[in-house]
């Protein structure tokens, strides 16, 4: 589960449990303020790590299931607790292509259809290859 989230601007704490796409992302600020609208820099980046992945969420019952990697099921749930939704993005943005995560290249890529405000190539690295701003 992803307890916290930084853009280039800010940090965000992420309330919930499990793959339940129920919580709130909130600021990290000694403010005291709670939800509100999310920042564009933020919505885009959780637009960018749910097109940049193989996972799937299935509720069953009252339980939610991640289907493929755990870690990007839980990306899956943090863009929905934004009330993205994973599968309609993936559905509005087509994948043309896609270079698998590997252990040697330490990334996956995926190019999607651009748009005006989403570029065509995104990577999805593991958080220790994260330094600097994403392009």
């Amino acid at each position: 589960m992803v307890r916290e989230i930084h853009t280039m601007d800010a940090g965000f704490g992420v309330s919930g449990d499990g793959y339940d796409p129920i919580g709130e992302i909130y600021p990290l600020s000694d403010s005291g303020d709670r939800p509100g609208p999310l920042p564009a820099s933020l919505l885009r980046l959780l637009q960018v790590l749910a097109l940049c992945n193989d996972a799937h969420l299935q509720r069953h019952g009252k339980a939610w299931i991640a289907l493929g990697d755990p870690t990007e099921a839980a990306l899956l749930t943090l863009a929905a607790k934004a009330q993205l939704d994973p599968e309609q993005l993936r559905q509005s943005y087509s994948r043309h292509a896609e270079l698998p995560f590997s252990a040697e290249r330490r990334r996956m890529d995926v190019l999607v259809d651009p748009t005006p405000d989403l570029a065509p190539i995104y990577q999805h690295l593991p958080p220790s290859r994260s330094a600097g701003p994403p392009t």
